[in-house]
């Protein structure tokens, strides 16, 4: 992928990234502990499927991507 389209694939997946956070901090809010436990887990899988396969792969092929370097 060329660096214009990896720069523009990065921002949508931070983004998403983002905004799942959002989601994380209501479903903390749950008050059914095992609901909660059911949320946090696919909201686990989500997120680490966000940064292995886009944003880690992004970087991996891409470090002047990488601003925290």
């Amino acid at each position: 992928m060329n660096r214009a389209h990896a720069a523009q694939m990065l921002k949508a997946a931070i983004n998403l990234d983002r905004e799942l956070g959002a989601m994380d901090a209501i479903v903390s809010s749950i008050e059914d502990e095992q609901e909660k436990k059911e949320y946090v887990a696919a909201l686990g899988e989500i997120m680490g499927l966000i940064a292995s396969k886009f944003i880690f792969r992004l970087f991996r092929e891409h470090p002047e991507l990488d601003t925290e370097k």
